[in-house]
């Protein structure tokens, strides 16, 4: 091989070497960025003073934000990432699981009112479940529970004393 040769070759190393360093420079940042990104997604829902969870299509939890935690804590259940929400929350009607069923299928966003009583104490709840696609189709269903178990109790009062 001719010194010519030699240094043709040396300086295309160098030019691989150079886009290499440029290619692993981008990846770098670009998994800053998304880690930046997940970091806000988390602590925007975190924020939140509604519990968050989201569901995939088996009713597997995805994800579930800080309130959501508490009150499975609150509740002494274990709602851990996999689970299912009725494996997390025993308690839950059967009739959840159709209302579920029925945001995957429809992809529309369905609002409910829920009375559950947990270690006999009574809890009412608003529910949002919203879909999420990928496609055409509802891949993930959001839910954010509202404890509205104050506000019920003030409006039973109000109508028993009313009576």
């Amino acid at each position: 091989m001719t010194n010519e040769e030699l240094i043709r070759e040396l300086s295309a190393a160098r030019q691989q070497i150079v886009q290499l360093e440029q290619s692993v420079s981008s990846h770098l940042q670009a998994e800053e960025t998304l880690k930046n990104s997940e970091m806000q997604f988390r602590s925007i829902f975190d924020d939140l003073a509604d519990a968050l969870h989201v569901v995939d299509g088996d009713m597997r939890i995805l994800f579930k934000n800080k309130v959501f935690s508490q009150w499975a804590h609150l509740l002494g259940m274990k709602a851990a990432k996999g689970k299912t929400i009725f494996e997390a929350f025993p308690f839950l009607p059967p009739e959840l699981r159709k209302e579920y069923e029925t945001v995957f299928q429809r992809g529309e966003v369905l609002i409910t009112e829920e009375t559950n009583t947990v270690g006999g104490k009574k809890y009412y709840t608003e529910t949002q479940k919203i879909p999420v696609f990928e496609g055409k189709k509802v891949a993930r269903v959001i839910t954010i529970v509202r404890d509205v178990t104050e506000r019920k109790q003030a409006d039973e009062a109000l109508q028993k004393s009313e009576e």
